[in-house]
């Protein structure tokens, strides 16, 4: 004869939750950068020391800065937006192989001034600086992602 099991709560079917807001939704947050994947290679044309020679040094940690107290949502539009593999260039795409980043699904590019961007990749909200790109100009081809017009 099989046994009956007794319990004291019977939990309810139509559970809410009390909050609408959504911690996983990262376009909601503030942007954090992550430093440790940074291109200082001496050799590579979007190296980051590259930005650091240039007198528009401060520009560029101003808008680091400026970018960090806005929300992803906030920054994401024309000028700022996230990047698939397939729009890059061929020398990024091997770059990204040969330092074993190629699993990746896209990167973000942020403006900086007229055709500089720097190129990050994006996990939730931490972005994490890859690349400088100077050269983000229409006839350009050593452009990260070159321009579509």
């Amino acid at each position: 004869m099989a046994k009956k099991v007794y319990t004291k709560y019977t939990p309810k079917a139509q559970k809410k939750a009390r909050s609408k807001y959504n911690p996983d939704n990262y376009m909601d947050k503030y942007i954090a950068w992550h430093f440790g994947k940074m291109d200082l290679n001496a050799d590579s044309d979007w190296s980051w020391n590259l930005a650091f020679s240039l007198d528009h040094n401060n520009e560029l940690f101003e808008k680091l800065c400026k970018y960090e107290n806005m929300k992803l949502s906030e920054v994401q539009d024309r000028i700022n937006h996230s990047v698939g593999l397939d729009s890059l260039n061929m020398k990024a795409i091997k770059e990204l192989e040969k330092n074993h980043l190629d699993d990746i699904e896209k990167l973000y590019s942020f403006h900086i001034i007229a055709t500089t961007r720097f190129y990050c990749i994006p996990m939730g909200n931490i972005m994490k600086l890859l690349w400088y790109d100077p050269y983000h100009n229409y006839n350009n081809k050593k452009a990260v992602c070159p321009p579509h017009r």
